[in-house]
């Protein structure tokens, strides 16, 4: 039951869970009543149910487990290390903008229940991973810098002896996201050298250290986010290769996926490099041939064919317009032939429009403004994916500004028009 991944799912072990508490309360029968192990498996329900409600179901579960134990005194329902795990791995998936806020609020809750003589509270490394992760996700502005420490003490904790603080690949992958999502050189730098640290470590025969698709993904989107221009992108696809070949070589956990490629055609679009294109088009081709050989898991997406568009919109090469837009149809067509993984986005047409914003060829403003057409029927019909928004409204007002187009001044008093209107009531 906990392990469908659905709200309803969630549900229904919580309505399980309250039919076995009223049953004890009404006999007292000790076979009947709730454990920890009970409460962390509903619990546990709930962080994979994608709920947006999971944060508040587990503070609600969080006392009335309490509540239960003051009750009963009951030694098998003492909080434990499963329960603050599954606590925090809800707040990791939590959109909410307190979840790092309540992660800092039940760590130090831990850390009293570990002082008055709670044994099983004890910290572990997969606590560890999901409060790193929750900081990353959240925005917190020292979160690389508490990653760091946090990994320190875990690494420190169990080479003096305490077992349960054995590192695991979920936190050393938490660890380099945190610092990729820094956006900056240092985190690519900070990020590589954990990746090289974990190779070194599980060379020396520590099993927990190995390497995995996780932490190569991560340290590519780190230097694709590091700002480090075609040395960064150049660097992110020596690693996707290095995965490429250990993955071939038979080492199944460093086979790359679709993320993975996706994360260095990222590092070749925000390169600015002239030749970026032709290289994320090149990387775009390999996925096709790894896919073509029965490799589903390296199949392109949305965000793939985006990221390609991308590309050509930024670039300053004769045919970038056209190039995008190609692509933009190539993801229609796909839609229409049923690959919904395919379904252009806003992102989709901004960025084709916006490429026909910055082009000088006679006639792009005209092209612009059919592809705004084309997407506001669309979101007109019911694709509300595809709502036209001031992003949409500014490259097209730019693509008319500078066409020279005798229809120019007419069309640029109507964006003007609706600019002004979205300000106020968006389309």
């Amino acid at each position: 039951m906990a392990q469908t991944g659905t709200v309803a799912a969630a549900e229904r072990a919580e309505a399980l869970l309250e039919e076995l508490e009223n049953s004890w309360k009404r006999t007292h029968d000790k076979d009947l009543l709730p454990n920890a192990q009970t409460f962390a498996s509903v619990l546990n329900a709930w962080a994979k149910s994608g709920s947006p409600d999971a944060t508040d179901r587990a503070d609600a579960l969080w006392t009335r487990m309490q509540d239960l134990f003051q009750e009963t005194k009951s030694d098998d329902l003492k909080p434990n290390v499963i329960v603050f795990a599954q606590l925090f791995q809800i707040l990791s998936k939590s959109r909410s903008s307190q979840a790092a806020v309540r992660a800092k609020e039940l760590l130090q809750k831990r850390n009293g229940l570990h002082r008055a003589g709670y044994p099983n509270v004890r910290p572990d490394a997969t606590i560890y991973a999901y409060v790193v992760d929750t900081f990353t996700k959240s925005g917190v502005e020292n979160a690389a810098e508490l990653a760091t420490h946090m990994l320190n003490d875990i690494e420190e904790g169990y080479h003096a002896g305490m077992g349960e603080l054995k590192p695991t690949g979920l936190l050393y992958s938490a660890v380099i996201q945190s610092y990729a999502k820094s956006a900056s050189k240092e985190g690519a730098q900070l990020a590589e050298g954990l990746l090289q640290r974990t190779k070194e470590l599980y060379q020396q025969g520590k099993l927990y250290a190995k390497p995995t698709t996780l932490f190569y993904n991560a340290v590519i989107d780190a230097h694709a986010r590091s700002n480090g221009g075609r040395a960064a992108a150049k660097r992110a696809e020596e690693l996707l290769k290095e995965m490429e070949v250990r993955g071939r070589a038979g080492d199944s956990e460093l086979r790359p996926k679709t993320r993975s490629f996706n994360a260095a055609i990222l590092a070749w679009k925000n390169s600015n490099a002239t030749d970026a294109p032709q290289c994320a088009e090149s990387l775009l081709k390999r996925m096709n041939e790894r896919c073509k050989a029965g490799e589903e898991e390296c199949r392109p997406d949305r965000v793939t064919i985006n990221s390609i568009i991308g590309v050509w919109a930024k670039s300053k090469q004769e045919a970038a317009s056209e190039r995008a837009e190609q692509f933009l149809r190539f993801m229609e067509t796909n839609y229409d032939n049923g690959d919904h993984s395919m379904k252009p986005d806003a992102y989709s047409f901004n960025s084709v429009i916006d490429a026909y914003s910055r082009s000088r060829k006679k006639g792009a403003a005209r092209r612009a403004h059919g592809l705004y057409e084309r997407m506001k029927r669309l979101y007109e019909a019911g694709d509300k994916a595809l709502k036209p928004d001031i992003i949409t409204l500014t490259s097209l007002r730019n693509a008319w500004g500078r066409s020279g187009d005798e229809e120019a001044g007419e069309k640029l008093q109507h964006i003007e028009d609706l600019i002004s209107l979205s300000k106020q009531d968006p389309l």
